[in-house]
């Protein structure tokens, strides 16, 4: 009896491996008839990866689009920017310089959803006080974080609160502190600039091409590519914003070995190049 169930097991066994083996040859029947259609109908074939293509491209477009879109939005604004600047550069002189209006026509420009409330904190305040100055200054801070959080297209590494970690505002020195968060805002714009208007050079021509001749054109995604310029070894790492700004407020030359000397050439210059696309005049001290 113990060998008629030995037998009865072994065949039980039998049939479960050539059921499993079944199954092998199911799949591999399924593969075959797959490939063997695409090569009867390479229209098929095409239509695949023409479909893959097209999702890969939609992708691009769709973060080129949101880019782009925050690109815009800090570009109009940055003349208000400049403009603060450079009024900030005339009270260092000695000249008539009219504090709260210029920081109330920054606000309304800047952060009009604000405006309100910044004018009721204001009220009263004398802004030609080095203390007050000193408040605004944190004030206009704040307002800048509260902006970039609802802000798209703003690159890690990049945002107000990182570059602001070399620029914080320092009460004995408030047209200094006012001065340098604002060089801050345009190194933010301008890597926000970069970023849209630099990732749209690249999908439109691109993608142009693959349209143009698809077989001697493959289409490459741009987003990981781009992505991977934006990091510690790029072109625009988020270093090299922080030098840009560093040069922009003055940093020793000194300091600015100790901090970035890491950096390639090619990134040093782009630092230089980033100063250059937000204000052509500037010139080191």
């Amino acid at each position: 009896m113990a060998d008629d169930r030995r037998l009865v097991q072994k065949r039980r066994a039998l049939r479960l491996q050539l059921g499993e083996r079944g199954v092998d040859v199911v799949d591999l029947e399924a593969d075959m008839e797959q490939a063997l259609a695409l090569l009867l109908d390479p229209l098929r074939g095409a239509d695949v990866v023409c479909k893959e293509v097209i999702r890969l491209m939609d992708a691009d477009a769709k973060a080129r689009d949101e880019a782009l879109a925050a690109a815009r939005g800090v570009a109009a604004n940055q003349n208000t920017v400049m403009d603060i600047k450079q009024k900030l550069q005339q009270a260092a002189t000695g000249s008539n310089f009219e504090t709260r209006k210029t920081v109330e026509n920054f606000v309304n420009t800047w952060f009009p959803q604000k405006a309100v409330d910044f004018a009721k904190w204001a009220s009263g305040k004398d802004f030609n006080k080095a203390d007050v100055k000193f408040d605004v200054a944190k004030q206009l801070l704040q307002l800048s974080l509260q902006q970039e959080a609802a802000m798209p297209g703003v690159r890690s590494g990049v945002g107000m609160s990182e570059l602001m970690g070399n620029a914080s505002p320092n009460p004995n020195m408030p047209e200094k502190a006012i001065h340098d968060m604002l060089n801050a805002i345009m190194v933010r714009n301008q890597a926000i600039r970069d970023y849209g208007e630099g990732f749209d050079s690249r999908v439109r021509p691109r993608a142009d091409a693959w349209r143009t001749d698809n077989i001697k054109n493959p289409y490459a995604p741009v987003l990981p590519e781009w992505e991977g310029e934006w990091k510690s070894t790029g072109r625009h790492a988020p270093q090299v914003y922080k030098l840009a700004l560093d040069m922009m407020n003055g940093t020793s030359r000194d300091e600015l070995v100790q901090r970035y000397g890491s950096l390639s050439r090619d990134q040093q210059a782009e630092a230089a190049r980033v100063i250059n696309r937000i204000d052509p005049s500037w010139r080191p001290k």
